[in-house]
């Protein structure tokens, strides 16, 4: 008895406080609440092991091409801008909350000339812009930072084209990408220097060797820029690109409905 009236008083004081602020106003309803928001977790844990799974594949694919005899160099380049495009594109669909198959990181290669032309422009500008002060530089990374992901949702687009439109959709977000691009390498930072001092540690108390000090904080940036870094970067990529995507096309709508209210009214004057 006492803990049913235990229950119904919990139950009563959280309809009084619902009543005024909106929550939930069972305990059912609380209790269909958090399994909404575990389910909505569960998700996005699965996106995101999707996300570091689609990256090894394309890590694995590029590391596999350079152990093939005289196009060593040149292979792994190649692989990487083939498979960049559909990477691009299966993290904003999973951004976007649509059903993507790993097989669509591979069916792009009818742009590879397209991609292959962008990214030399964007090499060649981004070293040059580097050359002069290193800004310049990171401004011409951030200002084409969306063309993987628009040339995997466009299918008449010129190279000149999506260059450009990457460029306006990035004006407005470029502190947000460069913030979470500094902080993708800071993690990667943070993770080195842990594992430099739990080396150190273990020095005091055994003599480690330089050649352990590096082999260890490599492997440890490497897993800190695999499952950390990368992933970040190219969820900040996404998603910031469907919020500038968004605003332009409200724009663009908003625009269209002014002129031909415009025209309305120039018909009616007429």
């Amino acid at each position: 008895m006492k803990k049913d009236d235990n229950k119904n008083s919990l139950q009563k004081g959280i309809e009084k406080i619902a009543n005024g602020v909106n929550f939930p106003q069972t305990l059912d309803e609380i209790a269909r609440m958090n399994d909404l928001m575990m389910k909505q977790k569960a998700k996005v844990y699965r996106s995101l092991d999707d996300l570091i799974l689609a990256n090894l594949i394309v890590l694995f694919a590029v590391f596999l091409s350079a152990f093939i005899p005289m196009v060593s160099f040149a292979l792994p380049v190649l692989v990487f801008i083939y498979l960049e495009i559909g990477l691009g594109g299966f993290v904003y669909k999973k951004e976007c909350g649509q059903k993507c198959q790993f097989e669509e990181i591979f069916t792009t290669f009818k742009k590879f000339i397209k991609a292959f032309c962008i990214f030399a422009i964007k090499m060649i500008l981004t070293i040059f812009g580097l050359c002069l002060l290193i800004v310049p530089g990171v401004v011409v990374m951030l200002n084409y930072a969306f063309t993987s992901i628009i040339l995997f949702e466009s299918t008449n687009m010129d190279v000149k084209s999506i260059l450009m439109l990457s460029k306006e959709f990035v004006k407005g977000h470029r502190l947000t990408l460069l913030f979470y691009f500094l902080l993708a390498l800071a993690s990667v930072c943070i993770v080195a220097s842990l594992m430099f001092c739990v080396i150190l540690l273990f020095d005091l108390f055994l003599d480690v060797s330089a050649t352990y000090y590096i082999i260890f904080i490599v492997l440890a940036s490497l897993i800190a820029v695999i499952f950390v870094a990368i992933p970040m970067v190219e969820i900040t990529i996404a998603d910031v690109y469907i919020v500038a995507k968004k605003e332009k096309v409200s724009k663009f709508e908003d625009v269209q409905k002014t002129n031909l209210s415009k025209n309305n009214e120039n018909k009616s004057s007429k």
